[in-house]
């Protein structure tokens, strides 16, 4: 069987297209960033070099997410979460300094993933924290209304119940439960408010 040489020599020549194409998108990704510039403003094989734009807006984004999950007390309340978004944020910044700009977004996206939820599960901790302690302030008040307090210590319980308080507002809730239980170990050792007799007392005469 004859072989046509002119298919022969396209085939090789498409090969060799191949090839090239093949070497110059790795080569796109490998030149330093002055000299892909440069290349890519040249006609054809500028477009295998066409910089990628950083992704300055996303890691603003990935910032701001960050700082809301930190005050908000993430790496108090879920550190691991936390620990995952901090660690890829600063990956996304390795990955943006050394221009891989496809592998920063990649690590700031899951930075902000792993910022939210542990923002969501901060909140979600905090209301069951202040449920909790909610219940707890009124029992310690209702418990105080009905002991036998000295008229010179009252003034005195009045100020801590006041700051009790202060700490449930403030969502200083493990100071806020340290504060209580002593307030209860007090209250249970002060005696109960003697009540009055229901109704008129019965008759002694007939």
């Amino acid at each position: 069987m004859k072989y046509d040489p002119f298919i022969v020599k396209r085939r090789s020549l498409l090969k060799g297209g191949l090839l090239i194409l093949v070497w110059l998108g790795a080569a796109a990704f490998s030149f330093p960033f002055k000299i892909r510039e440069k290349l890519s403003r040249l006609p054809y094989v500028g477009r295998f070099f066409k910089e990628e734009s950083p992704p300055e807006d996303l890691k603003k984004k990935t910032l701001q997410t960050l700082e809301e999950a930190y005050w908000e007390g993430a790496p108090f309340y879920t550190p691991d979460l936390w620990e995952k978004a901090r660690k890829y944020y600063d990956k996304g910044l390795k990955a943006f300094s050394e221009e891989k700009y496809s592998h920063a977004r990649f690590y700031f996206e899951k930075a902000i993933d792993y910022a939210k939820k542990a923002r969501q599960e901060t909140l979600k901790q905090q209301q069951e924290l202040k449920d909790k302690a909610e219940k707890r302030f009124a029992k310690i008040v209702s418990r105080w209304k009905e002991v036998r307090i000295n008229p010179r210590e009252r003034l005195k319980w009045e100020v801590r119940l006041r700051y009790l308080r202060e700490l449930l507002e403030a969502k200083r809730y493990k100071e806020f439960f340290k504060v209580a239980d002593d307030l209860e170990k007090e209250l249970a050792r002060l005696p109960k408010k003697e009540r009055a007799p229901e109704g008129p007392s019965p008759s002694t005469t007939n």
